[in-house]
């Protein structure tokens, strides 16, 4: 499967999240209207309404991280920085 696009309200605007078979392939904001059937996507939509409710959450979705060998070790570093904390 190609990429799978979905787009979905938020607090802030209407988001679109985008993801292929191996992850989460992106998150853009943007009116539409698809709705693509895809796990991860109703996963995504899932894990951001609980986020934007305020619930406590995980994040546990895979990722298909794309760039340069350095913009995928900064990303992969950015996700293992524990909700709630900052870290320089």
């Amino acid at each position: 499967m190609g990429v799978a696009s979905r787009h979905i309200k938020s607090p802030f605007g209407a988001l679109c999240v985008s993801a292929m078979d191996e992850g989460v392939a992106g998150l853009d904001w943007g009116e539409g209207t698809t709705h693509d059937p895809h796990p991860l996507l109703d996963a995504a939509e899932e894990y951001l309404a609980r986020y934007f409710a305020g619930e406590p959450v995980t994040l546990d979705l895979p990722f298909h991280l794309t760039g340069t060998d350095h913009h995928q070790k900064v990303l992969r570093a950015m996700a293992a920085i524990p909700y709630g904390k900052t870290e320089t």
